[in-house]
């Protein structure tokens, strides 16, 4: 196993030495703590000291810990599977990059981050495929390489139409809710049926106003799309720096 290490969860403001509980990666749950490191805390569970294995568990066990922080402290997150030999090399590696971490926790100071998703509805993207609904119920008698042919004409004009409606959809989206944001990214899309896959950052106290521009587009786009909006979250897609936290490799 070797030696106890740190598990890094990120970077908080304030000198704050709170527990968190046992809500964080292992099995069972590892407890959580903030160690105070001037003015400024770091989010760490004990954890050996080796690579973090990314199972579902563990993922959410990371993102669990940092939106618990979100409504109290400006959080810098740190990349899963991040894990320290020890508190001594974290404080070393804090002092190194203290300078670069104060300024990039100031300007993420009462920013969170917006996921948004949108799906296309089934019924509306083969409409504009040109198909009716219904077309396709009777094609059990059709021969299996007709169907099989059938099948491929119409997945390739259903992916066509689904790019021809991110292409135009997505930044259309985007530019309706840009007023209520500090910037927006594109993420690639996560499944067949998400259309559009992108994150928001915004002022904390403006990221209502967010919420109900979303809302508005809900209700504009009713008939063709879905939407999932989740909020908030620490700033995951908007962190401006990669330091070395020197994650150490598996045994064996």
């Amino acid at each position: 196993m070797g030696e106890a290490g740190l598990y890094l969860y990120g970077i908080v403001d304030g000198r704050t030495n709170v527990s968190l509980g046992p809500i964080g990666v292992g099995e069972p749950p590892a407890d959580v703590r903030l160690i105070p490191m001037g003015d400024m805390a770091a989010v760490v569970s004990p954890a050996p000291n080796r690579v973090i294995a990314p199972r579902m568990s563990y993922l959410l066990a990371h993102d669990r810990v940092l939106n618990s922080l979100i409504h109290r402290y400006t959080v810098l997150p740190v990349a899963f599977g991040t894990v320290v030999p020890g508190e001594g090399e974290l404080r070393a590696c804090l002092d190194r990059y203290r300078s670069l971490l104060a300024t990039e926790l100031e300007r993420l100071r009462d920013k969170v981050e917006v996921e948004l998703k949108a799906f296309w509805v089934p019924e509306a993207l083969m409409r504009a495929a040109g198909y009716k609904p219904g077309e396709f119920q009777s094609t059990e008698a059709l021969h299996p390489n007709r169907r099989y042919q059938l099948a491929l004409e119409v997945g390739q004009v259903v992916a066509a139409t689904v790019e021809a409606w991110r292409q135009r959809l997505a930044p259309e989206i985007c530019s309706y809710l840009a007023p209520c944001c500090l910037g927006y990214r594109l993420n690639q899309p996560r499944s067949v049926r998400m259309l559009i896959n992108a994150s928001f950052l915004a002022r904390r106290d403006r990221e209502p106003e967010l919420g109900r521009a979303v809302r508005a587009l809900a209700d504009r786009y009713a008939n063709r799309l879905s939407f999932r909006y989740v909020a908030p979250l620490p700033p995951y897609n908007f962190v401006e720096i990669n330091l070395p936290w020197r994650p150490h490799q598996s045994e064996g």
